[in-house]
C-alpha cells in the first residue's frame, strides 16, 4: 500500500455459492472477477469511498488476473479478497487484488486499473480522493 495516500489494505469474506463451481468440481474462472469486484466494494466503503448514491462510476479500465491454484467444490466455503492500492494517478486507482482459499493459500492474483467517470456527462473524471472521501463522510 502507498502510504501517502492513506488508504488501507482491506480484507473481506466472500461467501461461494454452489453454482460458483464447474463439472470439475473447481471454482470456475468466470467466478473471479465478481469476487474481485466484491472485494474492491468493501475496499472502497472500508476507505470511506461510497459511491452508491454519486453520479461517478468506478469502472475496471484493466484486468490482469493470473490463476494460480484452484479452488474446489465445497457446499460451505468462503475464499478471502485481499485489496490495497499500488498507485494512483490522475485518471486511475491502480490495485492489487489476491483471492485466497480457506487454507490462506493465493489462488489468484490481480492487477487492476480503475476509472471514474461521470455517468450524467459520460466523460472520464480526475482522481480526487479528498472529495471522493469527503462526500462519502
Amino acid at each position: 500500500m502507498d502510504e501517502s495516500h492513506g488508504l488501507k489494505e482491506v480484507t473481506c469474506l466472500v461467501p461461494l455459492r454452489p453454482n460458483d463451481f464447474d463439472w470439475s468440481r473447481q471454482l470456475n474462472n468466470a467466478v473471479y472477477p465478481q469476487l474481485l469486484e466484491s472485494g474492491r466494494w468493501v475496499w472502497a466503503l472500508e476507505n470511506c469511498i461510497d459511491l452508491r448514491m454519486e453520479s461517478l462510476v468506478g469502472v475496471v479500465s484493466r484486468l490482469e488476473l493470473d490463476y494460480l491454484k484452484p479452488v474446489f467444490w465445497d457446499p460451505v466455503a468462503t475464499v478471502t479478497v485481499r485489496t490495497g492500492v499500488r498507485n494512483i494517478e490522475r485518471f486511475s486507482i491502480y490495485l492489487n487484488q489476491m483471492v485466497e482459499d480457506s487454507g490462506s493459500q493465493i489462488c489468484a492474483r490481480a492487477r487492476v486499473q480503475l476509472a471514474m467517470y461521470d455517468s450524467a456527462k459520460k466523460v472520464p473524471v480526475a482522481i480526487d480522493l479528498a472529495k471522493l472521501r469527503r462526500n462519502s463522510a
